[in-house]
């Protein structure tokens, strides 16, 4: 929008305590549980810029995933988000999969994602979808990526995430790369554990 103005600003977020549980271990199928909590930390005292919502919130997820074999995986998770200050609750859901290729050198992992706001958003406060923090935002998004082995320790990564539909929010692509290292080196490249078996 032609109102936005380039603004900076250093602040710290909403940090988030999580507590897990693994409901079954080194199964075939493999569940956990997830208990987390937001802490109102972030800068919250104005509509043109913040960092966190400036409201507690608690949320319990529940992730169920499985590998077909050792190259490829699924994974789906659920969550029920309670907040506070006014703003709406959520129901967050998402789907991951991946496939390694046989000599290992490439994953390919596709997500799917949710948040659905519970509730009325008539007269509701906090809605600025100029914010990353705007009260009853809503989106389904598609998120791709691939990741390129160098080695059984280095890696690069390519994604980009793409908002199918959305409400309250900026709907742009977003695009990310990456390098990352494995501090202890494995004999070989694993495909991706389920939930439980690390």
């Amino acid at each position: 929008p032609a109102t936005l103005t380039k603004q900076s600003i250093l602040k710290t977020g909403d940090p988030d305590i999580a507590l897990r549980y693994a409901l079954t271990y080194q199964k075939p199928i493999a569940m956990g549980i997830t208990l987390s909590v937001a802490l109102p930390l972030g800068y919250n005292e104005n509509e043109a810029l913040l960092t966190g919502y400036g409201s507690f919130s608690e949320m319990l997820r529940l992730d169920v995933s499985s590998s077909f074999n050792a190259l490829s995986w699924i994974s789906i998770y659920s969550a029920f988000n309670q907040r506070s200050q006014g703003y709406a609750d959520e129901f967050q859901y998402g789907v991951e999969g991946g496939l390694t290729t046989t000599n290992k050198k490439l994953t390919f992992i596709a997500r799917i994602a949710g948040v659905k706001a519970l509730g009325d958003d008539k007269d509701a406060d906090h809605v600025n979808p100029q914010s990353l923090f705007s009260n009853f935002k809503e989106y389904l998004s598609i998120s791709p990526e691939v990741i390129y082995h160098v080695d059984a320790r280095w890696g690069v990564t390519l994604g980009a995430s793409f908002a199918v539909t959305g409400k309250n929010i900026f709907a742009n692509p977003a695009f990310t790369v990456g390098v990352f290292n494995r501090f202890q080196k494995n004999k070989e490249i694993p495909g991706n554990k389920p939930a439980g078996q690390d």
